[in-house]
């Protein structure tokens, strides 16, 4: 264990030795108590065991995320998992923060046998932004059905996670409750149907129907939030984004060498709509150029699509006017602090 907050234990394969996390702890912690609150249980009573293992660490003596059953996004490789261990919550995943598996650990997932459609579709709906499947009422119906036949471990977490979300904002948590203690574990699309109706006193049929009508919450977390940024030149938009350990929104999880080592956010306006491409600038020690980038995300209520930006990415997106959060890696320091110079540059105005 490297840090500790009210709720986890944090401990990483990477190198530690220019560690920055009480603020990202404290997001953590955060999404734990709104999500507990949200689900109706009760806090950790012990502290998460969290550990940090990213990929080019990852082995068979530390790492105890089996394979998927089948492919997600078009791997059978876990970004994570959630397991007790001689009765002690512990996380293993391959990110910095990872609140899905955060999700399985306040849900009970572990303690009880659970359907994996209701478990993974529970955690993606209350852990990711923008992650659901918005097809029409035929086509989600029929890839949705075909899925559950096909495995119980739903190959596309964003149709679960629309089905979970949608009759929880529909129905409350005390019938998905239900649903989830009396669904066996293996169930195919017809035992599915047979309980749902059940519990629920409509047709499965009716309520993928109504789960492709939703605009459903965000509880993913995410906010517009971050160290305000000023543009220097509205138009030609430069500005210079600095930090160090310590700012609030400031981040560093250890890092593998050759690659960035702390992340911050900033908030940035968009005063015009337009196409635009970011490119970054600044000292790029001790990592190749490729490692170098920044990701332009839209605040909620913003239309416009992401964008990421770096020494070799010229990536061009479509921007509408609001704010955004910026978010850049710095490469590692002993001082703990990074900087670097942001051109944000509008290459023609949409039609």
């Amino acid at each position: 264990m490297v840090a500790e907050s009210r709720y986890l234990q944090y401990g990483t394969w990477a190198d530690s030795s220019m560690l920055c996390m009480d603020a990202e702890l404290a997001e953590m912690d955060a999404f734990i108590e709104a999500t507990a609150a949200y689900l109706d249980v009760k806090l950790p009573a012990t502290p998460i065991r969290y550990t940090y293992i990213p990929v080019p660490f990852q082995n068979d003596d530390n790492w105890p995320c089996a394979p998927l059953r089948v492919p997600v996004l078009g791997t059978t490789t876990r970004s994570g998992c959630f397991h007790y261990i001689d009765g002690e919550p512990m996380v293993f995943t391959s990110l910095i923060n990872h609140p899905h598996e955060l999700v399985h650990a306040l849900s009970g997932a572990g303690l009880v046998p659970v359907h994996p459609l209701l478990e993974e579709g529970l955690a993606t709906y209350l852990s990711s932004r923008n992650s659901y499947s918005q097809n029409d009422v035929a086509t989600y119906a029929n890839e949705f059905l075909e899925m559950l036949d096909a495995d119980p471990l739903p190959s596309d977490y964003g149709h679960a996670a629309r089905f979970v979300g949608s009759i929880l904002e529909r129905h409350g948590l005390g019938p998905y409750k239900e649903l989830r203690s009396a669904l066996p574990v293996d169930a195919d699309a017809d035992t599915l149907a047979a309980h749902y109706l059940q519990i629920y006193g409509e047709t499965l049929a009716s309520a993928l129907s109504s789960a492709t009508m939703l605009e459903l919450e965000d509880h993913s977390g995410f906010s517009c939030s971050g160290e305000p940024l000023t543009w220097t030149d509205p138009v030609a938009l430069t500005a210079k984004a600095t930090g160090e350990c310590g700012d609030a929104h400031f981040v560093g999880g250890g890092f593998i060498p050759g690659t960035t080592a702390f992340g911050q956010s900033f908030v940035v306006e968009i005063a015009e709509p337009g196409a635009y491409t970011m490119t970054i600038s600044g000292s790029t020690e001790m990592l190749s150029s490729e490692e170098v980038f920044a990701d332009l995300l839209p605040c909620p209520g913003t239309q416009g699509e992401p964008l990421r930006g770096g020494l070799t990415q010229h990536a061009t997106a479509i921007l509408d006017a609001g704010p955004y959060v910026l978010r850049v890696s710095y490469p590692p320091n002993p001082s703990l602090s990074g900087e670097w110079d942001i051109d944000l540059e509008m290459s023609q105005l949409p039609p």
